[in-house]
């Protein structure tokens, strides 16, 4: 079972879910990468004003739902829905809500060319980065966010002594935290979105040397290496 939610009209609600083969992919999460899974439950016979599934499930290369996903009207009522990710990631309900606002926020963009352009992975990424920087208390997609292995410097803490410490990403991702690895003595964190920055020095600090060993020390190299080719692109 993994964190996912369930969609019954336009409410959205935490489930836990087990996303097996009889699940279908979300048109528009596979366009940019996400394995996002949905799944129509047991008709519960309950009338909406509204069922926000026959949106979440267009078909950006059509710009509409497929017949099977569309309610209301002269149409049936909407089942409940259950919708989760494949990969063991959460999915919650800003992750639903954020990934709805890029649909709306990329249609506006593109308008009728958006059907010839499709989202791409990438679209999402600076969709995230523009609604962060709205809103520093942004807590979906995580994962896309501050993927495994990043470095990343903390900052803003309560804690002070750690604000301006760099860790690394362990790809744990619980509730609205982040798994960071600090060198010792201060080990694996959980930290808010907010109180990360990606670091983007150029030069390893002296605490990274002295205080990873092995497998982190080339991680530390490999985003080094990632760093120079950038810069001297």
């Amino acid at each position: 079972m993994v964190a996912g939610v369930r969609v019954v009209g336009a409410h959205i609600s935490h489930a836990e879910v087990n996303p097996d083969g009889t699940f279908e992919k979300c048109p528009w999460a596979l366009a940019v990468d996400i394995p996002l899974v949905v799944k129509r439950e047991a008709p519960s016979g309950e009338k909406h004003d509204f069922y926000r599934i026959s949106k979440f499930m267009t078909d950006p290369k059509v710009g509409i739902a497929h017949f099977g996903w569309q309610y209301g009207g002269v149409l049936h009522p909407a089942p409940p829905v259950v919708i989760a990710r494949t990969d063991g990631m959460p999915f919650g309900c800003s992750d639903f809500t954020a990934l709805e606002d890029f649909m709306d926020s990329y249609t506006d963009e593109y308008g009728d060319e958006a059907i010839m352009k499709a989202p791409t992975r990438l679209d999402f990424c600076r969709f995230l980065a523009d609604e962060c920087d709205c809103d520093r208390s942004f807590t979906c997609f995580l994962d896309l966010r501050f993927p495994k292995d990043v470095l990343v410097q903390a900052r803003n803490l309560q804690a002070q002594h750690m604000n301006g410490l760099i860790g690394i990403v362990t790809g744990e991702y619980r509730g609205d935290r982040v798994g960071v690895l600090f060198p010792p003595p201060h080990g694996l964190k959980s930290v808010k979105p907010q109180n990360l920055m990606p670091y983007a020095g150029q030069t390893v600090p002296v605490q990274i040397h002295s205080g990873f060993t092995g497998k982190e020390k080339r991680i530390v190299a490999r985003n080094m290496r990632a760093q120079l080719s950038l810069s001297f692109a």
